[in-house]
C-alpha cells in the first residue's frame, strides 16, 4: 500500500469516526455503496449524516507530498487544491444516485440498516474536508489556506474545510442541526453579496459564536462588508475564559439526552409485551409486535432534531423528573418544538413495566391532544436512584379523537400551562 493512500484512509476513518462520536453513531452513514445501471458497486460519499429533509454528504480528500511545506506557486499546492475542486465535484454522484433511485438504504454506524430512497430530500449540501500530510506522515494541512471555502456543484452548495479546522467546528457544533446552523449561515456569508474579506476559518467561526448580531446586520442587509478580526478564535478563548467554562456547565445535562438517544437502537427487535406478567398478557390486545428500524429511524429523526442548547434544557427536566420519581409514583414531562419535533414524553417510574408502558401511552395519546397533533414521542425510565436501568421508546401516528376540546381539557390537568424557552448557550435571553 502506497504511504498517500494510507494516510487518506486513517484521514477518512478518523473524520468519520469524529462525527459518529460527536453527532451519534445512529446519525452517520459510514461509506454508503449503490450499483449503478451497469452493476458496478460504487461509493457515493465517504458519509451520509441524513437529518429530515436535508442530506449532508461528506468527502475527505488527502495530500501527500514529498517537502515540508506549501508555498504559493509550489507545484504540490496546485496538486492540492485540485483535489479539493475533484472531491467538490463528487457530491453530485450523491444526488445522482437518490435522482436514479439507486441509493436505497445506508447502514448507520450503530449497525442498523435504514432506507434512503423513501426519503425525499428537499435538499443536499455537501462538505469536503481536506489534509495535507508531509512523507513522514505529519499534518501539515494548517499551511494550505483555502480562497473559496464554498463551492456550488449542480446547485449543490459544497463547503470546504482544512481538516484541523474542520474538528474544532464539528467539536462545538456537536449535533447536526448545530452544525447545520453554522453551514447555513456560512452560506449566506461567502455566497452572497456580502464582502467577506479574506480571513481564517476559525475567526469567522469565532464569529458566528460570540458576535452574532454583526452577522445579522449583514445578513439583513444593513451593511454588505463584514469584517472579522484576525486571531478573533483565540482571543475570545483567552479574554474570556470563565464565559466558556460556564457555557460548557450549563451544557452537561445535554449529554443525558444524547445517551437517551444510543439507547434507542435497544428497542429494535424487542417486544414490548414479552415482559408482561401472564394475566396482563391475557388482557393485553395482541398485535403488539416488535419494533423495528421505522420505528427507530423515527424516534431518531425527533430526538436528533434538539439543538444542543434545547437537549441541555430537556435535560435538566430530565433530571428533575427522574428524581422526582424517587418519591412518587410517575414524574413526567413533556417537550416540544414546532413543526419538526413535536410532543416528546419522558416519564420516570420505578413501576412494573407494564404500568409504566401503559402510563406513558395514556400521556402520548394526551399530548397529541394538547398540542393537537396527530403523532408524539413516549421514553420511559426507572428513577434516579434505581439499581435498574431500561429504557421504553415509543411512537404514535394517525392519532385523533371524536371530542378534540374534552381531550384537550383533560390533558391540561396533565399538563398544565405550557412555558416558552428562549435561552442561547451562553444564558441570555435572545427572545
Amino acid at each position: 500500500m502506497k504511504p498517500g493512500m494510507d494516510h487518506g484512509r486513517r484521514a477518512e476513518s478518523e473524520v468519520v469516526r469524529l462525527c459518529g462520536d460527536l453527532f451519534l453513531k445512529d446519525f452517520v452513514l459510514g461509506s454508503p455503496k449503490y450499483r449503478t445501471p451497469s452493476g458496478q458497486l460504487r461509493e457515493a460519499a465517504d458519509a451520509l449524516l441524513p437529518y429530515g429533509d436535508i442530506l449532508i454528504a461528506m468527502q475527505v480528500k488527502t495530500r501527500t507530498i514529498q517537502g515540508d511545506t506549501l508555498t504559493n506557486n509550489d507545484p504540490e499546492l496546485r496538486r492540492v487544491l485540485r483535489c479539493v475542486e475533484s472531491a467538490a465535484k463528487q457530491v453530485k454522484t450523491v444526488k445522482r444516485a437518490l435522482d436514479a433511485r439507486a441509493l436505497k438504504e445506508g447502514v448507520t454506524l450503530r449497525g442498523v440498516q435504514i432506507p434512503l430512497v423513501s426519503d425525499p430530500y428537499k435538499s443536499i449540501l455537501g462538505i469536503v474536508v481536506i489534509d495535507v500530510f508531509n512523507a513522514g506522515g505529519k499534518s501539515i494541512v494548517d499551511q494550505l489556506e483555502i480562497h473559496s471555502g464554498l463551492i456550488e456543484v449542480r446547485g449543490i452548495p459544497v463547503h470546504v474545510f482544512r481538516a484541523c479546522d474542520f474538528r474544532t467546528i464539528a467539536r462545538e457544533q456537536d449535533t447536526i442541526p448545530d452544525l447545520l446552523n453554522y453551514l447555513t449561515t456560512r452560506q449566506e456569508l461567502l455566497g452572497g453579496d456580502i464582502r467577506v474579506p479574506l480571513v481564517a476559518e476559525l475567526d469567522l467561526f469565532g464569529l458566528f459564536k460570540t458576535r452574532y448580531p454583526l452577522i445579522q446586520e449583514c445578513l439583513s442587509g444593513n451593511t454588505k462588508v463584514l469584517l472579522v478580526e484576525p486571531g478573533l478564535w483565540e482571543k475570545v478563548h483567552s479574554d474570556f475564559e470563565d464565559m466558556w467554562t460556564e457555557r460548557d456547565e450549563r451544557m452537561i445535562p445535554s449529554y443525558l439526552v444524547d445517551k437517551t438517544i444510543e439507547e434507542v437502537h435497544t428497542c429494535i427487535g424487542y417486544t414490548p409485551t414479552s415482559e408482561y406478567p401472564p394475566d396482563v398478557l391475557q388482557k393485553t390486545r395482541a398485535g403488539a409486535g416488535p419494533s423495528g428500524p421505522v420505528e427507530y429511524w423515527e424516534i431518531l429523526q425527533r430526538l436528533g432534531r434538539l439543538s444542543r442548547v434545547e437537549r441541555a434544557q430537556f435535560g435538566a427536566k430530565m433530571y428533575e423528573k427522574a428524581h422526582a420519581a424517587d418519591t412518587k409514583p410517575f414524574a413526567f414531562t413533556l417537550i416540544y418544538r414546532f413543526p419538526d419535533v413535536g410532543p416528546i414524553v419522558y416519564l420516570c417510574s420505578n413501576k412494573p413495566r407494564h404500568e409504566r408502558a401503559k402510563r406513558l401511552q395514556i400521556l402520548m395519546k394526551c399530548a397529541c391532544a394538547y398540542l393537537d397533533t396527530a403523532h408524539a414521542v413516549g421514553i420511559a425510565t426507572q428513577s434516579f436512584s434505581s439499581e435498574e436501568r431500561s429504557h421504553d421508546f415509543a411512537v404514535i401516528q394517525g392519532v385523533s379523537f371524536p371530542d378534540l376540546e374534552e381531550a384537550k381539557r383533560v390533558s391540561q390537568q396533565f399538563f398544565g400551562a405550557p412555558r416558552g424557552t428562549s435561552y442561547d448557550e451562553w444564558g441570555k435571553n435572545y427572545a
